[in-house]
């Protein structure tokens, strides 16, 4: 930290040239400083989205503290960045920690066909098998994009239920061969373990 900084998180990381806070943002977030939700918000927010993205993600790592209600808002102000890859991984961050506050932001950036953060959303679902998340997979099964509809049947597979089942039959006769295959196969899955 620069000379007069002692003291001041805010200071000390304005003073540092962009190259260090992408050195140590990753490690500032997951400190177990007594302090490390101000650094978590210092990260964060900073107006560089390499520091942004690597701060979302190592927060997204387990065993990651920082107190559920300050690091939600600092993800929403994330979540509204104007680089797609930061909110991107500002949303799988959200997924992972199960920040179920920010459903609605989720949801909004959803129905503006923000496909970047419903890609990292959806392959946060699959990886974590969360189960709260259905109004983002209805979103990505409803989906312009095939890519994120087979991101969505996938995440689907994880706890598919009889709102999802509706839009999974309608995708059999997807366009797309893919979305299709994916969605019989969850279907197909489906009957064998889940009662009608």
């Amino acid at each position: 930290a620069a000379t007069g900084t002692k003291g001041d998180p805010k200071a000390a990381w304005a003073s540092l040239h962009v190259e260090d806070r992408r050195l140590w943002a990753a490690a500032m977030v997951r400190s177990r400083a007594a302090d490390k939700a101000t650094w978590a918000a210092l990260a964060l927010g900073d107006s560089d989205s390499p520091v942004v993205q690597a701060s979302a993600s190592a927060l997204a790592m387990p065993r990651e503290t920082v107190s559920q209600d300050k690091l939600s808002e600092s993800l929403r102000a994330v979540l509204t960045s104007r680089d797609a890859s930061s909110r991107a991984e500002a949303g799988r961050t959200a997924i992972v920690r199960q920040s179920n506050s920010l459903l609605p932001d989720l949801e909004g950036l959803a129905k503006k066909g923000d496909e970047r953060v419903l890609l990292a959303v959806l392959g946060a679902v699959i990886e974590t098998g969360s189960t709260d998340w259905d109004s983002l997979i209805i979103a990505g099964l409803e989906s312009d994009i095939a890519l994120v509809r087979e991101k969505a049947v996938d995440a689907a597979a994880s706890g598919c239920n009889k709102a999802q089942h509706k839009l999974l039959s309608e995708l059999l006769t997807d366009a797309d061969p893919h979305v299709a295959v994916r969605a019989a196969a969850v279907l197909y899955l489906n009957v064998g373990v889940r009662p009608n």
